[in-house]
C-alpha cells in the first residue's frame, strides 16, 4: 500500500526528474526488489533522453539496475549498447566489455552492434584476459546462443589453460 502511494506520487513528477534523481530512484527500486512496471518504463524513457550526457559508469549502473530488477526495456538497452560502443577506444572500458555482454545476455538482449564492434578487440586479447572475464564472455556467448561464434573456441581454450 505504501509502495502504491509512493509509486503514484513519483509517476506524476517523473517527467521533471533529473537524471541523478532518476538514478537514485532506480537504485532504491533495485535495493527493495520492487518492480513497478509503469515506473520502470518511465524511468527508461528518462534515461534514454539523458544517456549521452551521462558518464559511462552511470550508464553501467543503469544497466546493472535493470539486470537486477530483471526488467527488459528494449529501447533503453539498445541505447545503452550504442553508448557503450562509443567507449570502445577507452582503455579503462575495454576490460568491462565481457561483463557488459553478460549483462545484456541476462536480459535476453542480443547486442549485435556491440559484438560486431568488439569482436576483433576481444579476439586479439583473449590470451591476455583472466578467468573471470573469459568466464563472463563464455556465459554471455552461451546465453545468446553464439557457441558458433569465432570467439567461443578461443575463449574455451583460454579458460582451459587458466584452469590447468
Amino acid at each position: 500500500r505504501r509502495y502504491l502511494k509512493a509509486e503514484t506520487m513519483v509517476t506524476y513528477t517523473l517527467e521533471n526528474t533529473g537524471r541523478e534523481d532518476a538514478l537514485k530512484l532506480l537504485q532504491a527500486l533495485r535495493d527493495t526488489k520492487h518492480r513497478p512496471e509503469e515506473m520502470l518504463e518511465q524511468l527508461a524513457d528518462n534515461f534514454e533522453t539523458h544517456l549521452d550526457d551521462m558518464g559511462v559508469e552511470k550508464v553501467r549502473e543503469v544497466l546493472d539496475c535493470y539486470v537486477q530488477l530483471e526488467n527488459k526495456q528494449r529501447g533503453l538497452l539498445h541505447k545503452i549498447e550504442q553508448r557503450l560502443i562509443k567507449e570502445k577506444n577507452n582503455e579503462k572500458q575495454k576490460a568491462q566489455c565481457c561483463k557488459d555482454l553478460l549483462s545484456f545476455a541476462m536480459l535476453d538482449h542480443r547486442p549485435k552492434e556491440m559484438l560486431e564492434a568488439w569482436e576483433k578487440e576481444l579476439a586479439g586479447t583473449i590470451s591476455e584476459r583472466g578467468a573471470r572475464e573469459i568466464t563472463q564472455l563464455l556465459w554471455a556467448l552461451s546465453a545468446l546462443n553464439l557457441e558458433g561464434s569465432d570467439l567461443f573456441q578461443p575463449a574455451l581454450r583460454r579458460l582451459s589453460v587458466l584452469v590447468s
